[in-house]
């Protein structure tokens, strides 16, 4: 069972009544309207009372209720305000606090609830309209999410749960375009943000915090709404109607803390990094979703551990999924990328099983990074077509390694290959398609490593001898060289070549 995040649903409603209420025009009347007309399209009914006196529009005991797939969210906003400013500018101003109740369930069941506040501080927007688009500008000093009071019907007690984030030194532009398609565009920045979150298991009173903080945040987006499709509906159904969206997010230094104590003890894990990127994108049929981080700092702690406090550090790390979403009738780009660089433990690990210092401790790699093209057969977006599939849920039709590199402690393994498949006839890897293509590899380093391995008394050398011998069926050595190198090639009659030599 899914349910939309409640600090996701707050933070549309905060761009509903400070951002989109941008869309309305430049008298409060029509700005009033806009609000609901714009909640109605995020799938949300917003009630409330308006009065004029001059040229300020108060709307008191303003209320939100959003339904989405088995949970809901009820909402009371208070009073606000949209002041006519008198040069085609409308100022709408919230209330200091709102207050939220999040709950769900299956079938009509209240499986859970939750208290979710809203509040800011210094919060100012200022609308306008050109033609038909509507420019806002808004600035707060803080805007924060805090969910308390977790109430779980299925456990014999209520959890002791709580969520919080505040964002400092807010300001931001956004614009929005009417149509059959609902266009938005923003940019916004913060100048720090605060997360915190604690709780307890109530079947083995395991007990976690995680308290986080940033620095420097930018993010800008770009998003197509179908006026006609609200975002209550799947994500299947609204992407067939033409949303799209994809957004950049950037932050600089951050820190973290996270703390477990359960029946095994407590652990506790420290983090820091420089800064980093995230970007997303669901346009049409495909998905992206990549992101970057540099100079992660960790340090684990805890009595289980063979020494009490580990630590490890990472220079650079990557990682990139991009694939199609929906069934196309021809084979779409996919990518899957994962890298970790420059990974450094402390030396109190290194000296636990290499006291002596035998082994390189030169900084470990990991880099796998692979695209090609595939097709989906069935709508993954669709949990009952993904329930009721009863074969292979897609098909791929080529896989080509761009990258494959594993180097740690002197020793190093790349490669690059390419391999296509074909899809109607199934052979020796059953009930996969047959697979045809090669790849090179490159392994230096492999001797001295299996040597420092023996030295050190981890590795019998009996066994490393019969690694030697496997590496020798596999691979051609350099002269002069700890180097070996391989090219295996799968025919398509199912036969494995490695350097020309028949393996199958």
């Amino acid at each position: 069972m899914t349910h939309r995040k409640p600090a996701f649903a707050a933070a549309l409603l905060a761009a509903a009544f400070s951002a989109s209420g941008a869309m309305a025009d430049i008298t409060a009347a029509e700005a009033w309207e806009s609000i609901g007309a714009l909640g109605q399209s995020f799938g949300e009914t917003i009630t409330g009372t308006p009065t004029m006196a001059g040229n300020v529009m108060t709307v008191r005991g303003v209320t939100i209720t959003m339904d989405m797939p088995e949970a809901q969210l009820q909402g009371k906003i208070g009073d606000i305000t949209l002041t006519e400013r008198g040069d085609g500018t409308v100022a709408i101003t919230l209330p200091p606090e709102s207050r939220f109740t999040y709950s769900g369930g299956a079938d009509g069941q209240r499986l859970f609830e939750a208290a979710l506040t809203m509040a800011q501080s210094g919060m100012t927007t200022i609308v306008s309209r050109t033609g038909a688009e509507t420019t806002y500008d808004f600035t707060a000093d803080t805007l924060s999410f805090d969910m308390r009071d977790m109430d779980m019907a299925a456990e014999d007690r209520p959890a002791d749960f709580g969520l919080s984030l505040t964002l400092g030194g807010l300001a931001g532009q956004y614009l929005v375009g009417e149509g059959p398609l609902i266009s938005f565009t923003s940019q916004i920045s913060a100048e720090n943000a605060a997360l915190s979150l604690n709780g307890t298991d109530p079947a083995s009173d395991s007990k976690v915090t995680l308290s986080a903080r940033m620095q420097d945040l930018q993010g800008q987006s770009r998003a197509t709404l179908p006026e006609d499709t609200p975002l209550s509906e799947d994500m299947g159904a609204l992407l067939r109607a033409g949303f799209g969206t994809d957004g950049e997010f950037r932050y600089g230094a951050t820190t973290y803390a996270q703390s477990l104590d359960g029946p095994d003890g407590p652990l506790q894990v420290i983090g820091s990094a420089a800064g980093g990127t995230l970007q997303v994108s669901m346009i049409g049929d495909h998905l992206s979703y990549s992101g970057t981080q540099s100079s992660t700092d960790l340090i684990v702690l805890s009595a289980q551990l063979p020494v009490p406090e580990i630590g490890a550090r990472i220079d650079e790390s990557a990682f990139n999924l991009t694939m199609p979403v929906t069934p196309t009738e021809e084979p779409a780009d996919f990518r899957l990328l994962t890298a970790l660089n420059g990974i450094e433990i402390d030396e109190k690990v290194w000296a636990l099983f290499d006291p002596d210092s035998l082994l390189p401790r030169t900084p470990a790699n990991l880099v796998i990074d692979l695209s090609g093209k595939a097709r989906w057969l069935i709508d993954i977006l669709d949990p009952r077509a993904v329930e009721s599939a009863e074969d292979l849920p897609a098909e791929i039709e080529s896989l080509t390694i761009n990258e494959l590199e594993v180097s740690a402690a002197g020793a190093a393994l790349t490669g690059r290959g390419a391999f296509t498949f074909d899809n109607a006839g199934r052979g020796p890897f059953s009930p996969l398609p047959v697979p045809q293509g090669n790849v090179s590899l490159r392994l230096s380093g492999a001797d001295a490593l299996m040597d420092a391995l023996v030295q050190i008394g981890l590795v019998p050398e009996e066994q490393v001898m019969g690694y030697r011998m496997m590496l020798g069926i596999f691979a051609t050595p350099l002269p002069g060289e700890d180097t070996l190198v391989s090219d295996i090639e799968l025919t398509p009659d199912g036969g494995i070549l490695a350097n020309g030599q028949p393996l199958r």
